[in-house]
């Protein structure tokens, strides 16, 4: 989180908890918004690679039902 707003996102939730699953942080700037999984990992390549197709399914369920709730 403190590297995202250091980047210019406010960050609007975390821990979301959905039907889906959770979503660790989301965070906006301007009209971005991004869905954050956080991966303690040594490397990005193994953070990457430990979020298989299964939880990135999820973490997209998530995202549309954080934009059901909050549409502007």
């Amino acid at each position: 989180a403190a590297y995202l707003v250091a980047k210019g996102y406010r960050i609007a939730a975390r821990r979301f908890r959905t039907p889906f699953g959770e979503v660790d942080i989301v965070a906006r700037r301007g009209r971005v918004l991004v869905f954050v999984e956080v991966k303690a990992r040594s490397t990005l390549d193994a953070a990457a690679e430990a979020l298989q197709v299964r939880q990135q399914r999820r973490i997209a369920d998530a995202a549309a039902f954080w934009l059901s709730l909050n549409p502007h």
